[in-house]
């Protein structure tokens, strides 16, 4: 079985809320420690920052963080925009399973992408998310859709009329 970071080189950054039940209490309560600190915790493959900044809102130029918070204040733009085109339009269904779960969110963020990809490609083109999936979907049915008529066809033409 692959894993990701060993096999595929690809690693994961992203935020845990404090409320987490696993998550111990030192890495929950960051107010307890001095401004501006960080404390690490390893296990295995895995790394968990957490970071105590200063309460007001004017930061200076000194203030070093670690990469791993600097990386993630880089990227965390692109989360916001998907979640912002998922609640325009989100394919999902309510359900309990988490596997659909899953499965709805790569839907969503396929059609995200699918999107992208044709936007940059027909930069002319202006079309709203919602049409986009109707037509993406149409376009992915419409080679089943016409074999099943023409299987369909076929059969009631070699069927004997009784």
């Amino acid at each position: 079985m692959k894993t990701v970071l060993s096999d595929i080189k690809l690693t994961v950054i992203g935020t845990i809320r404090k409320n987490k039940r696993k998550l111990p209490v030192e890495f929950s309560k960051p107010v307890s420690r001095p401004e501006k600190s960080s404390m690490f915790g390893f296990r295995n493959e895995c790394t968990l920052i957490s970071t105590s900044q200063k309460k007001a809102k004017m930061r200076s130029a000194e203030t070093r963080k670690p990469e791993m918070v600097t990386e993630y204040n880089k990227t965390k733009g692109v989360v916001d925009v998907v979640d912002k085109l998922v609640s325009s339009y989100d394919c999902a269904k309510n359900t309990r399973r988490w596997p659909m779960v899953i499965f709805y969110t790569m839907l969503n963020v396929a059609g995200i992408n699918a999107q992208v990809f044709f936007t940059n490609n027909n930069p002319e083109t202006k079309i709203l998310r919602r049409n986009f999936l109707r037509e993406l979907a149409d376009n992915l049915i419409r080679p089943y859709l016409q074999r099943r008529v023409v299987s369909f066809s076929y059969q009631h033409s070699t069927q004997s009329p009784k």
